[in-house]
């Protein structure tokens, strides 16, 4: 069985602007120019965005996850 991406984290070109959210949402952003991360679990994306938080990176989450605000600050 494949695994199936449910989330997704943009990253500009800058590399200081992070867009989190579901992968339906990120998909539908007119994002411009810089990468999409796929990832197939919340933790995955926790995992994926914790080093742009460390960085004081601009963190924007376009899909309510609660818990993803709560785990990224730990």
């Amino acid at each position: 069985m494949a695994v199936e991406n449910k989330f997704a984290y943009f990253v500009d070109r800058s590399g200081r602007q992070v867009t989190v959210g579901t992968l339906k949402d990120i998909e539908q952003m007119d994002l411009g120019r810089g990468q999409i991360y796929y990832c197939d679990s919340e933790q995955a994306l926790l995992q994926g965005v914790k080093e742009y938080y460390h960085k004081e990176c601009i963190i924007t989450l376009r899909s309510p996850m609660n818990n993803f605000k709560e785990n990224l600050s730990r």
